[in-house]
This record gives C-alpha cells, structure tokens and sequence, in this order.
C-alpha cells in the first residue's frame, strides 16, 4: 500500500534532475493537469518555481484561489507589475487599483512596477498620494496622462502634492502627466538611484532637474533638453522642429551612448540623419530613426512623402565602426515590397557590423539577419508594420 501512496516531489529531486512526480508546468498552468494535483504534497519552492513560469494575469489569479500556499507562492508574481493604463477606459480600473492598495498595503508592498493613468483634474489626489505611499518597494514608475494631447500641451500638471513624502527609491520614472519643471525638484532629489527618466514623445525637461540625478544612463527628451556632460548610454529624442545640424549636439555622448532612437519630420532625408549620427557617434550599436506621425499644426496635412535609403549608395553608414541594429520605420513611405526590401539588403550589405536591419512601411516591412556563425544575409519580408518597442530600447 505505501508503495502506492503518492510521492512528495522536493526541490533537492528537482535539482537533482530525478523525474518529478508532476505532469509539465505548461499542463499545470493551462488546468489540464491542476485538479489531478494535491496542493499540499508539493513543496513551496516548486511553487514558485511554476508561477515564475506563468505570464498570463488570469492562471496566476486562479492559483492564488487554489490553496493557501499557492496564494503564497502566485501573489508576489500576480502583483510584482501593476498595469492598469492599456485599454480603453481606465478610470474605473485606477480607482478599484487605489482602494485595494490602500486596503491591502501587504498587496501594495509587493508592486514592483506600477503603470498608472491620473485625470487632468483628480478628485481624489490624496488617494493617488495614498496608494503611491503605499508601494514602498516600487522600483519603475509611469505616471500618464488619461488624454493623450499634441507635444505641446503635454505635461501641464504642476500640483505634485500627490507624490509628497512619497519614499519611494525608483529605478525608472516614466512621465507624461506632471511638468518637467521646478515643482517636480522635490521628488526627483529624493531618488538618486534612477537610471532611465523618460518623457513621452521627447518631452521638454527643466535640465535643473537633472542635478539630482547622479546615477542617470537613459534619457528621453527634446534634444535641446538633454542634459550636459553626463555619460548617459541611452537616449531618445527628435528633431522635428530642429535642423539635422542639431544631431552634431550628441557628440557629447560618444564616448558612452549605445543606444539612440531619433524621430524625424518626414522632409529630412534619413540617410542624411543616420551620416550625421555617424559622425556625432561613431561608436553607437542601435540606431533607430522612425518619422514622425503627427500632421503639420500649420496646415493639417503631411509634407512630402518619407525618403526611404538610397540602394546604390551606403556611405551613409561609413562612420559607424560598431553598429549592430539599424531600423528606420515610416508611415508615409510606399507600402510595397519593393520599397523595403532592397533597402534592408543593400544597408545590411554595406555595413559589416549590422546584424540586423529592420525597414518598416505602415503595411509592409523587412527584416535583414546577418548570421554571427558565417556571416550568411537572410531577409523576412511581412505584409504588416513592424512593431518596435522604442521604451524597451530605454529601459534596462
């Protein structure tokens, strides 16, 4: 009889690479495996080990509601990121997200990262400040806007009362919601360990702010905003109002920048911009140039269609001695394949270093590989626009 009696599956067997008496974590997430398993005969540690395998909010809730040690182990993964700004309507959301994380501050503890939407005119500033309190170990930080509006009206809110006494030690602070200005001071003196400070859509930034931030590496801002000789690696900027002379202001940065996303005005010619980023940062690995979406506020209307590279002639890249990633996406340019595809080949062709190029259109786009093991080119083309995260070219 005892050889039957089900046997308990300990991390040292696990370590040990003995076979667990478990069907596959996949199994055990999806539920086709969950009502054959008794919650008490595993050991913790394998818990948590399977909801570090989970990454679908909706099974992490349902092993929370499994037993209490699943609680346990699903609770610290289901509440390590809070998003509560994607989707339509999210008022509601936020304002349920701050009741619980005032009622349950143990819950609150727990977020790592918190992504937030707050009205243009909250009712409730206090609760917000509350539920910030609260979250005393967030390490990254969006405070957005509900309403997204033009460049220029961004960032308008100055009553920063909600983010007093806040004792929060961020890594990340993503802003699109509070002025980059004076009244911003207070709280940024108090994180000295942020790395990346992002305003949306390069955002203008009071450069007096970056003085309390010691240990900054990522930026993004209007380029007239960046900050003076600080070894930054990462930044994001735009040159919309702002003639490709500009770009030689990024020279500064040569010595440490990795990584620059630049959003042009589609009258600019983008192999002109990527040979003055050549010269202003020989030593950059990523480059992404990427047009700008939004009509003229002057007449409602485009200018002229984006230029795409030229096919014949890759001087453009010749000052680059170690970029690795190249994008170059528009939204005006022709949606045909034969628009990107050359253009991918001939750039990842004339720059020995590239390992990848991506060219996007609005309905079309190219993905070249360079293979590290031969040196082999192949091209992917797709009849969608390729989605490419500019924060995550930001973020660590």
């Amino acid at each position: 009889m005892a050889a039957n009696a089900p046997r308990r599956v300990t991390r040292g067997a696990v370590i040990a690479g003995r076979p667990a008496a478990l069907s596959s974590i996949q199994g055990i997430t999806t539920g086709d495996a969950l009502p054959h398993i008794n919650p008490i005969e595993l050991n913790l540690d394998l818990m948590c080990l399977i909801c570090f395998e989970v990454t679908d909010r909706k099974t992490l809730a349902r092993l929370c509601r499994v037993s209490r040690a699943f609680r346990d182990a699903a609770q610290p993964v289901l509440h390590k990121t809070v998003d509560i700004a994607s989707g339509v309507n999210s008022e509601p959301r936020t304002k349920r997200w701050l009741v619980a994380a005032l009622r349950y501050p143990d819950l609150a503890a727990r977020v790592r990262t918190l992504v937030i939407q707050i009205p243009d005119q909250p009712d409730d500033a206090d609760a917000f400040g509350a539920a910030f309190r609260a979250c005393i170990n967030l390490r990254e930080l969006h405070t957005l806007r509900i309403r997204p509006t033009p460049k220029r009206n961004a960032n308008k809110a100055t009553n920063t009362v909600m983010l007093k006494d806040c004792s929060l030690r961020l890594r990340t602070f993503v802003n699109s919601y509070f002025t980059f200005g004076p009244n911003l001071a207070e709280f940024l003196s108090g994180q000295p360990q942020l790395r990346v400070l992002v305003g949306p859509d390069a955002a203008p930034i009071n450069k007096q702010l970056f003085t309390h931030l010691p240990n900054l590496v990522a930026v993004e801002a209007d380029i007239g905003s960046l900050p003076d000789g600080r070894p930054l690696e990462r930044i994001a900027t735009a040159l919309l109002e702002n003639g490709i002379s500009d770009i030689a202001c990024l020279s500064v940065y040569s010595a440490t920048l990795t990584t620059l996303t630049l959003t042009v005005d589609s009258s600019q010619k983008p192999a002109e911009v990527i040979r003055a980023v050549g010269a202003a940062c020989p030593r950059l690995r990523h480059l992404l140039v990427t047009e700008n979406h939004v009509p003229s506020p002057v007449t409602g209307r485009r200018s002229t269609p984006f230029r795409g590279l030229p096919i014949d002639d890759t001087t453009y890249l010749a000052a680059f001695g170690e970029l690795q990633t190249l994008g170059l996406l528009t939204t005006t340019g022709p949606d045909r394949k034969e628009y990107v595809v050359p253009m991918a080949r001939s750039a990842i062709e004339g720059c020995a270093t590239l390992r990848r190029v991506i060219v996007s259109t609005k309905r079309r786009s190219c993905i070249a590989r360079r293979a590290d093991a031969d040196g082999t080119i192949t091209l992917e083309e797709q009849g969608q626009i390729y989605r490419f995260d500019k924060m995550s070219m930001l973020l660590e």
